[in-house]
């Protein structure tokens, strides 16, 4: 075995070693060992395990998901139905997934979800005991090693531009942006007052709108905008239609914030006003809530939609990056 990483510093250093089991299991087991090496005599070693996400249970991996994201940009709130129902719709592969262990407390966690060729990190984060020791670097060397071992071409990934010391690890790694996505939100007290046009909006069928948007939508969209992501919506995700040209596909209607998760004019019906409409029309219904469309949109995609509507482009920016195999 040999080191894959080495954390130097204050007369400190750290090298990670992985080692691997050689038994006949498909999943073989992996083994991360850390040795601190110091002016001390006590200096401390860490030997963290890891399982794949198959054998564990949803209220494990959630448990490790909020415990690894926390002090994170973004608030990390998810229930091990919430984790069912996202990571479904976004083809998690637990046999490609991990959670790594420190004496059985979290020390990381690595989600991937795969497409034909493609891989996708879903998520990966490090517990806050165990980040600024190259721990990120090698469980993501890790995940692209396995990748090649079972011949994907490609893995792309989203992260917070804003995240400076993401961004710099997954470009040391070899990713590379190849978008920047924005996402849009409208306050409350900005709201404008019912139209003729939200009494007209109907509920549809959440796969009916997925196809829709794979047939007439824009080619290459981010992995969560993707038609195959939206089809596997259920309830409480809802789909409203506006006289079957406009649709829109939303995340809860009943939650205290709005997400709109798609929104789609039929081609033909395009540049007439409907996107517009359909947007006023759903202001409308969730009058006195706050709107959003997540940070998952790229941004030379109908920019002046939301813009000429009143809404604000959030803060927060994501880089779509990609390494290829």
């Amino acid at each position: 075995m040999s080191p894959l990483n080495r954390y130097e510093g204050a007369g400190v250093s750290e090298s990670w070693t992985l080692l691997q089991s050689t038994g006949c299991d498909p999943v073989p087991n992996r083994v991360l060992v850390a040795a601190m090496h110091g002016p001390s005599s006590h200096a401390a070693s860490w030997r963290l395990t890891s399982r794949v996400v198959a054998e564990c249970t949803s209220e494990e991996v959630t448990a490790a998901i909020v415990h690894c994201f926390q002090g994170y940009l973004v608030p990390m709130r998810l229930t091990s139905d919430k984790y069912e129902t996202r990571f479904r719709a976004e083809n998690l592969d637990p046999f490609a997934s991990r959670v790594y262990y420190d004496n059985g407390a979290p020390a990381a966690i690595v989600m991937i979800a795969r497409r034909g060729w493609t891989s996708r990190l879903a998520a990966m984060a490090i517990a806050p005991d165990f980040r600024g020791r190259g721990l990120g670097k090698e469980v993501m060397r890790v995940a692209l090693e396995e990748a090649v071992k079972r011949k994907d071409r490609s893995m792309i990934l989203e992260v917070i531009e804003q995240n400076q010391a993401a961004v710099s690890l997954y470009t040391k790694l070899g990713f590379q942006p190849i978008r920047r996505l924005v996402g849009y939100e409208l306050n409350p007290d900005a709201a404008r007052e019912r139209d003729a046009d939200y009494a007209r909006l109907r509920e549809f069928d959440p796969l009916i709108v997925a196809r829709l948007i794979a047939k007439e939508g824009e080619p290459d969209l981010p992995w969560m905008l993707m038609p195959e992501t939206l089809a596997a919506s259920t309830p409480p995700v809802q789909a409203l239609h506006l006289d079957e040209l406009a649709y829109a596909i939303v995340a809860d209607p009943s939650a205290e914030r709005i997400v709109i998760r798609a929104l789609l004019v039929r081609k033909e019906h395009r540049k007439h006003g409907w996107g517009s409409r359909m947007v006023r029309a759903l202001e409308a219904v969730f009058a006195g809530r706050p709107l959003a469309v997540s940070v998952l949109v790229p941004e030379n995609l109908a920019p002046g939609l939301f813009l000429k509507a009143g809404w604000q482009e959030q803060t927060l920016k994501q880089f779509e990056m990609k390494i290829e195999f």
